[in-house]
């Protein structure tokens, strides 16, 4: 990446986060407030009324529209009264990594960009029982 692609994802992380704050505040508790059929017409009009509209509204305006109705409308598992929720919520830090494996674009389709998750794959894949001290089970 470059200092200028740093510089704008920075300053658009920066937005999303905002925006998952807003939608967390709209929501107000664990899960949304309304109606299913509430919840989609939120989207539908952060996305302006149709799913790819002729003209666009821009990177930011459409990135904090979206975000925070989604998040508005998305059930927060790291909220306790939201305890039973059938998922956890993911760790800080695999959300950065998820957001820097996506900014630099990993690909297995191009020599140039697989040999680092390659690498890193063939080390992580091992078989789970040999690589916690335990005996090798059948088919592993």
């Amino acid at each position: 990446m470059t200092t200028a692609t740093t510089t704008d994802l920075d300053a658009l992380v920066g937005l999303a986060l905002r925006a998952l704050d807003d939608g967390r505040c709209v929501r107000g508790g664990p899960v949304p407030r309304g109606t299913p059929a509430d919840v989609a017409a939120a989207v539908d009009v952060a996305l302006g009324g149709a799913p790819l509209p002729e003209d666009g509204v821009g990177d930011t305006a459409a990135l904090s529209a979206l975000v925070t109705a989604i998040a508005a409308g998305a059930a927060d598992p790291a909220d306790p009264m939201c305890a039973a929720h059938l998922h956890c919520p993911p760790l800080p830090v695999a959300v950065a990594a998820d957001l820097a494996a996506s900014a630099l674009n990993q690909s297995l389709d191009s020599w140039a960009r697989r040999l680092p998750p390659t690498s890193w794959s063939s080390g992580s894949s091992r078989p789970w029982p040999s690589s916690r001290g335990c005996p090798a089970a059948q088919g592993f």
